[in-house]
């Protein structure tokens, strides 16, 4: 359905939307964000609240989407978020102080809980990259 979505949007819109999402990629946030990645620094309560509230307006159906689709715990929603930012599963797991195997198990999982079967992180990925 979501491809269905996505393939008759119109031109136009489509083409607003890729320059949302190109201008937030090129934003002083998102490079902010990189550098506190690449820095190490911990991510405070705070620091999600932010998050999220950008990936609203960038993608203001995401959260709506993945939460119809199952409600989500806290360690879930942020491995999306992060994901959605485009940001590597090693650095997700440094991000949230976990083991890189253990956000490719969260991913896996959540394929499974929303596909009702088996799938890889990497299906995953390619699911919230969709929405």
């Amino acid at each position: 359905e979501i491809e269905e979505a996505n393939r008759l949007r119109p031109e136009p819109v489509a083409n607003a939307m890729r320059m949302v999402e190109t201008d937030f990629f090129n934003s002083d946030y998102f490079l902010s964000v990189c550098k506190k990645i690449e820095s190490g620094a911990n991510f405070k309560p705070a620091d999600w609240e932010e998050m999220e509230l950008k990936l609203k307006i960038v993608y203001p159906n995401f959260a709506n989407s993945l939460f119809a689709l199952h409600n989500m715990s806290t360690i879930e929603w942020r491995v999306c978020m992060v994901l959605k930012l485009r940001i590597k599963p090693a650095d997700i797991a440094m991000v949230m102080k976990k083991e890189k195997s253990s956000i490719s198990s969260v991913r896996a999982r959540l394929y499974k809980k929303i596909f009702n079967k088996t799938g890889s992180a990497k299906e995953w990925d390619e699911f919230i990259f969709s929405l």
